[in-house]
């Protein structure tokens, strides 16, 4: 028997089986909130002993998700919530639920890899950063819209500028598509710095963790020292399926 993990994120789905020790990740769907994307992404899947969820998108998606879990393979979604401790983390929020339950399950998943103090910044729809003390005390967070939102809410506020896609290595553009590309690049980059520079104040020498679908973009023009974790939603969920006892953390 297996788990079925699932990351609901703001634009896309995605998942991972998880078999005793094996933890295998499936390919990712768009369209989230939609029943086809349910039926796209496990529709050929044995049914599986449990499906544990982290879901940003609110109660409908949740319905929907929980309704076609139910008719598939009857069962009932469990889905995560944010706690005030619980893994070996200390939420730092005054009211610990309103933490996203991604950003919590980041936290959970770092807290079983590193005994250290970190900083993790997840890069997709929005952007959050959020530290965490050697002694696994949340000590809080910054979020600030993701590449695509700032370029997005950049268009819809200004008149005659058009953004065509592009990837360039250097941050200074010679039109209006680069230099909107380097401009959101450059704040996403200094937020990153900024909130380091003041983590590392209180907690001393960290560890940067990236994760995300944006990370490539952001890190290939950071300075200091990082490292890419991909899925730390769904290693999160590893951590709490194997230990359904918050409290014995």
């Amino acid at each position: 028997m297996f788990s079925l993990l699932v990351d609901i994120g703001n634009s896309r789905l995605k998942w991972a089986t998880s078999r005793q020790n094996l933890f295998s990740v499936g390919s990712p769907v768009g369209d989230v909130g939609q029943v086809p994307c349910f039926a796209a992404a496990w529709s050929g899947l044995d049914s599986p002993s449990r499906v544990l969820v982290s879901n940003v998108r609110g109660i409908r998606t949740a319905d929907a998700m929980n309704q076609w879990v139910l008719d598939k393979w009857g069962l009932s979604a469990d889905f995560v919530r944010s706690l005030g401790h619980a893994f070996g983390v200390r939420n730092g929020y005054r009211n610990p639920e309103q933490l996203g339950v991604d950003r919590w399950l980041c936290l959970v998943a770092v807290r079983s890899l590193f005994r250290e103090p970190v900083c993790i910044v997840d890069c997709g729809t929005a952007i959050t950063a959020d530290v965490m003390d050697r002694d696994g005390h949340h000590r809080g967070g910054v979020i600030c819209p993701g590449l695509a939102l700032m370029q997005d809410s950049l268009l819809r506020g200004t008149n005659d500028l058009s953004f065509d896609a592009v990837d360039q290595a250097g941050l200074l553009g010679l039109d209006t598509g680069t230099g909107i590309y380097g401009g959101t690049i450059a704040a996403a980059v200094g937020m990153v710095e900024k909130v380091v520079q003041e983590a590392e104040s209180l907690a001393g020498p960290l560890r940067l963790i990236i994760t995300g679908g944006g990370s490539e973009r952001l890190t290939r023009h950071l300075v200091r020292t990082y490292e890419v974790i991909p899925d730390l939603v769904l290693k999160g969920l590893v951590v709490v399926d194997a230990r359904q006892d918050p409290e014995s953390a």
